[in-house]
């Protein structure tokens, strides 16, 4: 008979019902190793944090300045196309060239 058939009578248990409880669980024990690496790697990220929010700031900073620099060059090749430009157009004007 099943432990379960028992359950409803407990002073009617077999003899040694619930030694199976007294074994280890090689699960349990898989779960208690990962749950031990789980908790040892969130202390490693939390002492780790600050650093690494550091590390991302200075880069976004960098890619800002980077993105700030390339714009600039950008806007300055633009208008000396302009200028260049008008300077064609007002040279033909002048010499009566269309």
């Amino acid at each position: 008979m099943t432990i379960a058939r028992y359950m409803h009578r407990r002073n009617q248990l077999p003899v040694g019902a619930f030694d199976w409880m007294a074994l280890k669980d090689p699960h349990t024990e898989q779960q208690l190793a990962r749950a031990e690496a789980r908790a040892k790697s969130l202390e490693e990220q939390k002492k780790d944090a600050p650093i690494a929010r550091q590390d991302y700031w200075e880069a976004q900073e960098a890619e800002r300045e980077k993105t700030q620099r390339l714009r600039s060059l950008r806007l300055a090749n633009e208008l000396s196309k302009k200028l260049r430009v008008g300077n064609e157009v007002s040279k033909k004007r002048r010499t009566g060239k269309r």
